[in-house]
This record gives structure tokens, C-alpha cells and sequence, in this order.
């Protein structure tokens, strides 16, 4: 509520600059500050209560810093706090805020461009980011040592700030104008035999859907495999060839049962020799012959995985994934789309960078996008769909 208070005060002098068109009212937002300095100093002294981190802030202040200056401005008294108090005030603040606060005066710009305190919006922001992808990931730059800055980092993979654009030259530019053949995409993945599976059925097999539309069937191109339906997103209206794969039998699914599930999934097969490229960590299987042609031919890939919070439904799919991946890996890149699907819009799931590292998603080479879903009235899933299917298209 403390740290509410500033925000406030800091956001309503940003709006009244921006209303009234003129120049940032600088002793306003300064004053903001001193103000929750003060509300933490009163606080301490005066509750028997008082947090220690409360505690420990206080005890840094010089209670003679808090005397604004007579200069009119405020500054000078501003900068008498320690700066690590500084950046916890700014620290408070949502990313976008400090990128406006920053354009006031010299000062809070290089404060703002602190390291440190871009890395805590990182850590801060990231797990409730409900998209990340293969050029958005920001483990892929922290555990490299980018000579990206924090900062850079948080702006590049920021769902709202990044925006995943295809590089256009000719060629593309020429085949954008052609007719675009929908996409051929198989779906799988553990989350088809636990409680999110219904997303079949929201996808396939609800006629009165306002989201997707089944124009019709196709025949399987391989023996027993490879036949699906032809699915609308009726937003975008684009189409896409929809072939979902089942690693177990009507009643394994209904059941549920996610132990010693790499053992006996329909899918693999003991791997003859270690997979190239993955982690030892992760089992070695394979697909069945017949699938790997069949996942070698298609354009795009969706892993439907449940993400409720304190399961283990995400590792249990980890080897089914990278099975499928290698072989598409073998003949091209095809785009992976990883559906992170809850049941419903109250239950807790785990974070969306956390769907990543238990994946293993930074170890593929092709392109790939995680996804918040929730299939009780399928927020999320349209976008996803979407840009898997313009992926799909540009390979």
C-alpha cells in the first residue's frame, strides 16, 4: 500500500504533464518520493509493527536529508538519499512508468538506466509475461552472458514491447501475394490425457463455436496415420490442417495416469542411439517410423501441456517433445507452438517462464512460442493459433 501511495502520486504528476501539454512538474514527483520516505520513517516510529524491511530502509536515512532544499526544486535533497533507497523507489514503479519518469531530467535518466534495477524488473516481470518465444526468451540471453544490457534484454522480450516481424525482401514480399496453402499441423502432447484434453473439443468438435469452424476432413497420407480436419480460426479466417496424435488409447486418457508415461506411449520407441543435440537429462526415445515420415512432412507443431500449479505434468512430455522436434529438426525448422493451458481462469498455473526452462525450449533451433491458455473459455488461444499459422507459412 506504501509503495501504491508513491506510484500515485508519481503517475498523477506524469498525467497532469501530459494533459495539460507542458513540461514534468519535477518538484511534484521528487516530493512524491520524500513523502514515502517520510510515510516509512513515521511508520517505523510510531508502529511496534513495523516490517524490517521498513526497518532496514529507515535506518540508512540521514533524518537531516530529509529536509527538502531552498532551491525551489527539490533536488538536492533527492539525491542526498543513498542511491540504493533511490532505486528502490524507482523499483516500485512498472517499467513503462520509469521509461517515462526517466525523460524528466539528467539525473533520473541515469539513475533509471541502473543495471541492477533493470535486472529486478526482469526477474520481477518475466513470470507474468503469458507469452515468450524462441527470440523473446530471456534465458536464452542471460545464460549466454549477452552484452546485452538488462534493459535491452527486458525490451526485447517483453510480449508488449516485442513485436515478432518477418524480415521482408523480395522473394517474400512476391510469395505474399500468391495463394497460401493452409498449413498441415500436428497437435500432441500429455495435456491431451489430463484435465485440459477438453481442447479438442472446443477446437474440433463444438459447432457452435465462435472461434474456430471444421470445414471438412482430409485423408491420412501415411499408413493409419495422418488424417485430420480442416480447422477456421474465424477471427483471422485462417486455415490450418489439424492432425492430432495420441499417445494412448480412449480410456488411458480418461484415466489419467501420468506415471512411467514415456514407457508406455504409443508414440516412442527406445531410442537405437542418443538423440543429437539433447540433454542427458532427457530419456532416450524416438518415434515410431511411420511418425517420424509423417512428422518430417508437416508444416507446425502444437505441444498441449496442463501448467496447473504444483504439477508435474510439464516433465512428463519432455521426452514425447523432443522426439517429435529431432525429426522435424531433420528435413526443416518447422514452428513449435507450446499451448500452457489451465483448466479454468481460476486455477493458479505456473509461469510461463517456467513452462520454458522445464521444457528445455532453448535447446530447439527452430522457431517456437509459448502460450497462456485456458480452456474453459479459451482465452489465448486465437493468437496462438494465428501466429503459429503465419510461421508456418513464412518457413
Amino acid at each position: 500500500m506504501v509503495g501504491e501511495l508513491n506510484i500515485d502520486n508519481i503517475k498523477t504528476a506524469l498525467e497532469k504533464r501530459d494533459q495539460s501539454g507542458g513540461s514534468f512538474d519535477f518538484a511534484s514527483a521528487v516530493s512524491s518520493s520524500w513523502n514515502y520516505i517520510q510515510y516509512l520513517y513515521n511508520s517505523m516510529t510510531t508502529s511496534k509493527n513495523a516490517s524490517s524491511e521498513f526497518e532496514d530502509i529507515v535506518r540508512c536515512i540521514d533524518c537531516e536529508a530529509l529536509q527538502i532544499a531552498d532551491d525551489g526544486d527539490g533536488t538536492a535533497g533527492f539525491q542526498h538519499i543513498p542511491v540504493y533507497i533511490q532505486l528502490y523507489i524507482f523499483s516500485l514503479l512498472s517499467s513503462h512508468d520509469l521509461v517515462r519518469l526517466s525523460t524528466t531530467c539528467k539525473y533520473w535518466h541515469a539513475l533509471s538506466e541502473d543495471e541492477l534495477l533493470w535486472k529486478s524488473f526482469l526477474e520481477r516481470d518475466m513470470v507474468k509475461w503469458s507469452i515468450i518465444g524462441n527470440r523473446s526468451n530471456p534465458i536464452t540471453y542471460t545464460e549466454v552472458n549477452s552484452d546485452l544490457t538488462f534493459k535491452q534484454i527486458y525490451v526485447r522480450c517483453h510480449p508488449n514491447i516485442n513485436v515478432e516481424l518477418p524480415n521482408f525482401h523480395l522473394s517474400s514480399l512476391l510469395r505474399s501475394l500468391l495463394p497460401k496453402k493452409p498449413p498441415k499441423i500436428v497437435m500432441f502432447g500429455p495435456g491431451l490425457e489430463t484435465n485440459v484434453r477438453g481442447i479438442t473439443k472446443k477446437v474440433i468438435y463444438n459447432r457452435n463455436s465462435l472461434m474456430f469452424k471444421v470445414c471438412g476432413m482430409f485423408p491420412g497420407e501415411f499408413p493409419g496415420v495422418g488424417s485430420g480436419f480442416d480447422v477456421l480460426v474465424k477471427d483471422s479466417m485462417k486455415e490450418m490442417k489439424l492432425i492430432t496424435l495420441y499417445s494412448a488409447t480412449k480410456s488411458e486418457r480418461e484415466n489419467g495416469n501420468m506415471q512411467n508415461r514415456a514407457q508406455r506411449n504409443r508414440l516412442l520407441v527406445a531410442a537405437r542411439h542418443h538423440p543429437d543435440g539433447i540433454n542427458d537429462n532427457i530419456p532416450e526415445y524416438e518415434l515410431q517410423d511411420v511418425l517420424k515420415d509423417l512428422c518430417r512432412s508437416v508444416d507446425g507443431f502444437i505441444f498441449i501441456v496442463e501448467s496447473t500449479a504444483d504439477s508435474n505434468f510439464i516433465e512428463v512430455g519432455k521426452s514425447e517433445l523432443f522426439a517429435v522436434m529431432k525429426e522435424a529438426g531433420l528435413t526443416h525448422n518447422a514452428p513449435l507452438l507450446v499451448a500452457s493451458c489451465i483448466p479454468e481462469v481460476t486455477t493458479p498455473r505456473i509461469p510461463c517462464i517456467q513452462v520454458v526452462k522445464g521444457l528445455q525450449l532453448q535447446q530447439l533451433n527452430g522457431p517456437w512460442q509459448v502460450h497462456d491458455v485456458v480452456i474453459d473459455n479459451m482465452s489465448g488461444i486465437v493468437p496462438a493459433f494465428n501466429w503459429l499459422i503465419d510461421a508456418a507459412q513464412r518457413k
